[in-house]
């Protein structure tokens, strides 16, 4: 007996959830030495060298200024098809940190404080005292 897969309707577009379309943002990976590999995007090297590459790609493309709702897929070079995908802001919270029993576990990123790049997601920022406004009666009071 046959059995027909394709007997329920697609579902529209507004009913799949945003993380199962086509994603926004598709990065390439190729392997570059031990557990390293390079991170491409649209035809640029995104990042160098990274044992994390699409954790390491989501924290760069945020600080470019990407949306942090920006679906982030990763393929590996060659392959056709997203071996990882997820959101942009919550993939860049994380990171992979080895257990003492040698098992890998997602963990909050803490960012070095030697590195280049700045905290994905500011948890806290306190009220600063920011300069008025400029306008047109400051100005003349300075300059008088």
């Amino acid at each position: 007996m046959l059995c027909n897969t394709l007997t329920t309707k697609p579902q529209p577009a507004s009913e799949i959830p945003r993380i199962a379309r086509f994603p926004d943002l598709i990065i390439t990976i190729r392997p570059i030495g031990a557990d390293k590999y390079e991170v491409q995007h649209a035809g640029r090297v995104l990042v160098r060298s990274s044992t994390e590459p699409f954790l390491a790609a989501a924290r760069a493309l945020l600080a470019e200024g990407w949306p942090p709702g920006a679906v982030l897929a990763m393929r590996h070079r060659g392959e056709p098809d997203f071996a990882l995908r997820g959101k942009l802001g919550q993939v860049a919270k994380v990171t992979v940190e080895n257990c003492t029993d040698g098992t890998p576990r997602l963990r909050r990123w803490k960012p070095s404080p030697y590195s280049a790049v700045s905290p994905p997601v500011r948890v806290f920022e306190p009220q600063l005292p920011y300069p008025r406004a400029v306008t047109p009666a400051r100005i003349r009071r300075v300059a008088s």
